[in-house]
């Protein structure tokens, strides 16, 4: 049985929360941030005749400049977002890091089949565009799938007795490495090599993203059910048509909302979001891991895979979200806000015929 420390929030925790928050700051400032509207002045000079004097058959007027000014609205922009690129590579490096120190732990098929993604996301990278080495071929491409793929073999064939912690710091060091070589041997600015690799690394993010909601579709009746069971005495439970009308409820706000074209009005003034709909399953998936252990158990350990697994996932998952949310282009081509209401539709349907 498991110790109680595993159930207490860990450091990947914590950052997976701080990935969370950041995706509810850009969702109310990334718009005003990308295309700020601002106040322009404007001065308009106006003739203003103040009198006229009589000089001899005709009256001369005297005239003064008279000013006014106005206030207009303008939309400026659109700006980009450094900060947020920043923030999205930062947590690509942690799941980098996480996610092959993790998958290193496993057995042959699983770790072959968890470094796959790592391939393509370095592959989708596109270095060979900044120029490292003076050249525009795929040099540093090899460099990376050589430290990073032969580090996470290294430790996966000869270092089978080695703790994870022991495994996360040496990936997260090899990932420091390659990251800090990149920056430093790019032909590009910072600025704008950020920005590059952001733009390219954002199909990975989607991809997490649609892992992450896929995973997480049905917790939310999971929660229904949890709760439906929570009373001390047996008779003071709600039986299984309370349940059922629950998710009944449930689904048909979100097939509403998918029905709608994706806008579904709550209240005057309030629509619903399904972004809004991820944030309880999200908790209630990382609370409910362990009872999910028969699903990936065969693959994936709990205590040592995926404890870590998950919030990494949620990490990168966040930090895409968040970039998508603060330039409003990006958010236009993988629609973020769409994809929650179709996942979660198909998932919690094929939950509740289970149940019943």
């Amino acid at each position: 049985m498991l110790s109680t420390r595993a159930w207490r929030p860990s450091w990947l925790a914590v950052l997976a929360t701080l990935a969370v928050g950041l995706v509810v700051f850009y969702y109310f400032t990334g718009a005003d941030a990308t295309l700020p509207v601002r106040l322009v002045p404007q001065l308009q000079e106006i003739p203003l005749m103040l009198e006229s004097v009589a000089a001899g058959p005709v009256r001369l007027p005297i005239q003064a400049s008279g000013l006014v000014t106005t206030l207009t609205h303008d939309v400026v922009g659109p700006f980009t977002a450094p900060v947020a690129a920043a923030c999205l590579l930062v947590l690509l490096a942690v799941v980098l890091a996480g996610w092959t120190a993790v998958v290193s732990t496993l057995a042959r098929t699983a770790f072959v089949a968890g470094m796959v993604p790592v391939i393509f996301f370095l592959l989708s990278l596109n270095t060979e565009s900044l120029g490292i080495f003076g050249s525009g071929e795929r040099y540093f491409l090899y460099l990376m799938l050589g430290v990073v793929g032969g580090g996470a073999f290294g430790l996966h064939a000869f270092a089978e007795s080695l703790s994870l912690a022991r495994r996360g710091l040496i990936m997260s060091l090899l990932v420091a490495a390659v990251g800090g070589l990149l920056f430093a041997q790019s032909q590009l600015p910072a600025v704008e090599t950020v920005l590059q690799l952001a733009a390219y690394a954002t199909p990975g993010g989607a991809v997490l993203f649609a892992l992450l909601v896929l995973w997480v579709g049905v917790e939310n009746i999971r929660a229904l059910l949890w709760f439906n069971t929570q009373a001390e005495q047996p008779g003071s439970r709600f039986g299984l048509w309370p349940f059922v009308a629950a998710s009944l409820l449930y689904l048909g706000v979100l097939f509403l909302y998918v029905w709608n074209g994706n806008t579904l009005q709550l209240l005057p003034g309030l629509a619903l979001d399904p972004l809004v709909l991820l944030l309880p399953a999200v908790l209630v998936s990382g609370v409910g891991l362990r009872l999910r252990a028969p699903s990936y158990g065969q693959w994936v350990p709990y205590a040592q895979g995926m404890a870590q697994l998950y919030p990494v996932l949620v990490m990168g998952a966040a930090g895409a979200l968040a970039y998508a949310f603060a330039p409003t282009i990006p958010r236009c081509w993988w629609r973020p806000a769409a994809l929650p209401g179709w996942r979660c539709c198909w998932w919690v349907l094929v939950f509740l015929f289970m149940c019943l």
